[in-house]
């Protein structure tokens, strides 16, 4: 029995893994030019024709009847997993890079903010763009 248990150490450690794994969501976000946009002038039909709908929540993003939005997210998530039987997992990820842009609209549907932020280590968040209506 004294054996068992170095036996089982080292079973263990033998079927542990890790993998690792970067996530690159909306990546085209980064090139989208919100700089012909003007608050009070320009409409959801005019950001639909040159840009296109933002994306459904799921994928980054997300359109209500007062806004789009528009994600980008680059993440690095590393997993280790201990044994093929009982698998314990220990997951840890991090955000590198990540850029938001909001568009909101007035009831008629005529631009009334747009702003753009970015993080380029997942914890400052700079504000790129902001721009309202006056």
């Amino acid at each position: 029995m004294r054996w068992l248990s170095p036996f089982l150490l080292i079973s263990l450690a033998a079927f542990c893994g890790c993998k690792f794994h970067r996530s690159v969501v909306n990546e085209y976000v980064r090139d989208i030019d919100t700089s012909w946009i003007t608050p009070g002038v320009t409409t959801r039909s005019d950001i639909i024709d040159r840009i296109g709908v933002s994306p459904s929540t799921k994928e980054g993003g997300g359109i209500s009847g007062s806004s789009f939005r528009w994600v980008c997210a680059d993440t690095f998530t590393g997993t280790l997993e201990a044994g093929y039987i009982v698998t314990p997992t220990f997951e840890r990820g991090t955000m590198y890079y990540s850029e938001d842009i909001l568009v909101t609209f007035d009831r008629e549907g005529v631009v009334e903010l747009v702003s753009r932020t970015r993080s380029k280590d997942g914890k400052r968040v700079e504000i790129v763009e902001w721009r309202e209506r006056k």
